[in-house]
């Protein structure tokens, strides 16, 4: 074959490549691929299915984020009509799900993560955080379950069951426990939620004692025992930033109790962002199952002061500074050296 009729096949053959890598182009642009050919690759088995509703198990061509490549759809499986409804189809978020459809109930839902679809619950009432659609991060519930994570200990007090720190009387060690909650991955901007509490308290309890406490561990950085209560954070040591902080003072004109009345006040970190209520004092340290923390209107709020004030407690809703997807973590501290405990019988965050 001469050179000339040789190229002139070439070009054929280049010219005819072009055609069809176009024209795929113009069908990917216009069409749902059915992930039949590699040259239409659908986007997941689930627009394999969209395209023919009787597609069958086996293999399809399926673009990712870096390439196109054979996988296994099992289409038996695929039930779902909307975003959010299995793991095959999952939403941007739990605000996406009701923004699509308004009326859709509060439930478990799935949602694109940092390293594949998670199932989480999704709140689409406005109780919450007065807005719906948000993300539940965490989430204690003795009346459901009367598990404690494994780091913190149960109580079980009068009928009452709670989740508190370790009981100890040390000096040496931080008395604090702790329990992240990941957020998946998912940025957020805002943090809602609650906590249900009471306290094991006697006659050194004090709300914003850092000014004066001689603990090793005393001092008004976020890393310290600042306060005793529930001390609500995004990310980890080092690095945390405050979200809220639940604090638990002494009642009656005294420096331990909350800054509203005559206490001292709270670490400029946390600013304004933080509930305190004065729990039930005596010099003997015991349960006080009698008293709900953090509620605003108990008998032992400060006379006088607007600690108790009907704004929503024990809701909070705290923008961030800036989108974030650090975790969250939450803190359970006592003022030491007693045993000085908060017992959570319930806990839910949410994010959005």
């Amino acid at each position: 074959m001469h050179y000339r009729e040789t190229s002139l096949l070439i070009f054929l053959f280049c010219l005819l490549s072009y055609d069809l890598v176009h024209c795929a182009e113009e069908r990917r642009s216009s069409a749902v691929c059915n992930g039949i050919s590699i040259l239409c690759p659908a986007t997941s088995c689930f627009e394999v299915l969209k395209y023919n509703s009787l597609s069958s198990s086996g293999y399809y061509w399926i673009r990712t984020s870096s390439c196109v490549q054979r996988m296994y759809c099992k289409m038996e499986k695929i039930t779902c009509n909307f975003p959010g409804s299995c793991a095959e189809y999952p939403a941007e978020s739990c605000r996406s799900i009701f923004e699509c459809d308004p009326s859709i109930t509060s439930g478990d839902y799935w949602i694109k993560t940092s390293s594949s679809p998670q199932q989480v619950y999704c709140d689409m009432d406005t109780t919450a955080c007065g807005v719906r659609g948000v993300m539940r991060i965490a989430y204690l519930d003795t009346s459901v379950s009367d598990t404690c994570p494994s780091n913190l200990t149960k109580y079980e007090v009068n009928g009452t069951t709670m989740c508190g720190r370790h009981d100890t009387s040390s000096t040496t060690t931080l008395p604090c426990d702790s329990v992240t909650y990941p957020s998946q991955g998912v940025e957020y901007s805002n943090v809602c939620g609650r906590v249900v509490g009471y306290t094991h308290s006697g006659r050194n309890t004090c709300a914003f004692w850092w000014k004066t406490a001689s603990h090793i561990y005393a001092g008004d950085s976020i890393d310290s025992l600042y306060t005793a209560g529930i001390l609500i954070s995004r990310g980890l040591v080092n690095n945390r930033s405050h979200v809220w902080t639940y604090a638990s003072g002494r009642p009656g004109g005294s420096s331990c109790g909350c800054p509203c009345g005559d206490g001292y006040d709270s670490p400029d970190f946390v600013g304004n962002n933080f509930f305190c209520e004065s729990a039930p004092y005596s010099n003997e340290y015991q349960w006080r199952t009698n008293a709900n923390v953090w509620h605003g209107n108990d008998e032992y709020c400060n006379e006088g002061s607007d600690c108790c004030s009907d704004d929503g407690r024990p809701w909070f809703n705290v923008a961030q500074d800036n989108p974030t997807t650090q975790d969250i973590e939450v803190r359970w501290c006592g003022y030491p050296p007693e045993n000085d405990i908060i017992g959570l019988e319930l806990l839910e965050l949410f994010t959005y």
